[in-house]
C-alpha cells in the first residue's frame, strides 16, 4: 500500500502538483479512466493513512496489548478477506484426511522400523556378552 501510495505521490510531484491536487485534477478530468483513476488514488490515500495510524498506535503499546488494540478499531475489510481465505489447519476434507492417515502410517513405519534396529542391535550384544562370561 505504501509503494502504491508513493509512487502516486512521486508522480504528482513530477507534475509539480501537491497529491490531493492531482488526486481532484484526475477526479474532474472528462475521461471516465482518468477520474476512476482519481477516486483510486483518493481511497488508496485513505486507507493507507488509517493503515499507518493503527500501525503507529499498535507500535505505542505493548506486545501483549496489541491484539486489544486490534479489537478497538478493526479492520472489516482485511477480517472479511482473512475470513473468506481461511483454511483450518486440520485436514478436513477427503484428500486431506487420506495424505495425513499416509503420513501417520508412513510415520509409525519409519519409528517402528528404527526401534526394531536398536532393540536387534542390543540384543545381540547383550547375547554376546552373556556368551563370552559363559566362555
Amino acid at each position: 500500500m505504501r509503494a502504491v501510495v508513493e509512487r502516486f505521490d512521486a508522480s504528482a510531484r513530477a507534475e509539480q502538483l501537491p497529491p490531493d491536487t492531482a488526486i481532484a485534477k484526475l477526479k474532474a478530468s472528462a475521461d471516465t479512466l482518468a477520474a476512476r483513476q482519481g477516486r483510486n488514488a483518493e481511497i488508496n490515500q485513505q486507507r493507507y493513512r488509517e493503515l499507518a495510524a493503527q500501525y503507529r498506535t499498535m507500535l505505542g503499546s505493548a506486545p501483549v496489548m496489541r491484539p486489544f488494540e486490534l479489537l478497538q478499531a478493526p479492520d472489516w475489510p482485511l477480517v472479511k478477506r482473512t475470513g473468506d481465505d481461511y483454511r483450518p489447519a486440520i485436514p478436513t476434507t477427503g484428500d486431506g484426511v487420506l495424505f495425513a492417515l499416509f503420513g501417520f502410517i508412513v510415520g509409525w513405519g519409519c519409528g517402528a522400523s528404527a526401534h526394531g534396529a536398536v532393540s536387534i542391535r542390543r540384543r545381540r550384544r547383550r547375547r554376546q556378552a552373556a556368551l563370552e562370561r559363559n566362555a
